[in-house]
């Protein structure tokens, strides 16, 4: 496949390059020293999921003005969506579906109504990655399989879904097509809503978190709240 990754940070650019150590055609879009150093080096993917070096990259600064793809990965932070969409919508007026690989509440929203949710997938990603040094990417816990699938209402067809998860599962990155990916995207707001905030104030990781009553208390009446809420 012909695969865009548009916001190519660290979770962008793990996705991109075992895609293209897979055998696919990828162009990731990223912030200028981190596509700098992989255009002259190549991307250096180190971690849990071993280490490697991918060339066959082409790494830019802003999406090219070319046909449209296969593909696009969505992996910007949410508040970047809306202004990335409306690139992807003005540059790449096709058919390509449009994965958003995003934390938090809104995203498919805004990519359906930039492109049609007959364009739109949603994603769960639940595996953790940095940047260490750029043209570096370090893949540091995993706790499922990335998950993938149409958005509620949309008559994206779930066999390409199921295409588009076997190739991101071929290339190492667990992966699976799901039905009703806003259970995925919801249980992975509550994950993070639970465990961020609490561990960057108490300045330690998850697993210290389950440790001490008091913090599994805390995080049980943060995700009742979240609850409320919702």
């Amino acid at each position: 496949m012909n695969i865009l990754v548009m916001g190519a940070g660290a979770i962008g650019s793990v996705f991109g390059g075992f895609l293209a150590k897979a055998g696919h055609t990828v162009t990731l879009i990223g912030r200028p020293r981190h596509m700098e150093a992989i255009t002259q080096d190549g991307l250096r993917i180190t971690g849990i999921w071993g280490d490697h070096t991918v060339r066959n990259l082409s790494a830019l600064t802003s999406l090219p003005h070319e046909s449209d793809g296969d593909l696009i990965l969505l992996t910007v932070k949410s508040y970047q969506t809306e202004a990335a969409m409306e690139e992807v919508r003005r540059t790449h007026p096709g058919n390509a579906p449009v994965l958003s690989l995003q934390n938090g509440l809104g995203n498919v929203e805004a990519v359906a109504s930039a492109v049609g949710a007959y364009r739109t997938l949603g994603g769960r990603v639940i595996f953790g990655a940095e940047i260490p040094k750029p043209g570096t990417v370090k893949v540091t816990v995993i706790a499922d399989a990335v998950a993938i699938g149409p958005i509620r209402g949309s008559d994206f067809p779930f066999d390409k879904a199921e295409e588009i998860a076997r190739a991101i599962d071929g290339t190492g990155i667990p992966c699976r097509a799901v039905h009703e990916i806003e259970r995925f995207i919801w249980g992975k707001v509550l994950y993070n809503v639970a465990l961020n905030a609490p561990a960057a104030i108490l300045g330690i990781n998850y697993g210290k978190l389950l440790e001490a009553e008091v913090t599994k208390e805390l995080m049980g009446e943060i995700i009742g709240e979240a609850f409320a809420v919702a």
